[in-house]
């Protein structure tokens, strides 16, 4: 049984892939597609904490 990447598809040899990073040891990634998805979920990181950051400081210059 020859695995293959979840997101790709490509072959992945036996000591080859990662583990998926949002799905969890069930799906293996190959290291491309880890990398895109490592970066994606880094970016939606960031984007969620600016956001917090910004609706608590406003949520702070409201009350003064």
């Amino acid at each position: 049984m020859t695995r293959r990447c979840s997101e790709c598809g490509k072959k992945l040899g036996f000591f080859e892939g990662y583990r998926h990073p949002v799905e969890g040891r069930k799906k293996c990634v190959c290291g491309e597609c880890f990398d895109k998805i490592e970066a994606s979920e880094t970016r939606y990181c960031n984007f969620v904490m600016n956001a917090f950051k910004n609706s608590k400081l406003n949520s702070t210059k409201k009350k003064n």
